[in-house]
């Protein structure tokens, strides 16, 4: 995400909870990192007639740090497995 967001984002600087307004790939957004159990997450909160560019530029930075999108359904999955621990 270095590439789209000057936010430094490493689980050791932006911890769980965290929230940040900035500015990624051009755009207004809003960070937050909520993590789902062991899952490192991040939700970004944008204008909805940006959603497909935005998709787009992080799906393409993305490879920089082995991340991965996840979608919606893979995500509720993950979060229904944290709380049945």
């Amino acid at each position: 995400m270095r590439r789209l967001c000057a936010v430094n984002l490493h689980p050791a600087v932006f911890a769980n909870g965290a929230l940040a307004m900035t500015s990624a790939a051009r755009t207004g957004v809003v960070i937050a990192r909520a993590d789902a159990g062991e899952l490192l997450c991040y939700r970004i909160l944008g204008e909805s007639s940006l959603a497909q560019y935005f998709w787009r530029c992080v799906s393409e930075a993305l490879p920089e740090f082995s991340g991965a999108l996840i979608g919606a359904t893979a995500l509720a999955n993950a979060e229904t497995q944290r709380f049945r621990r």
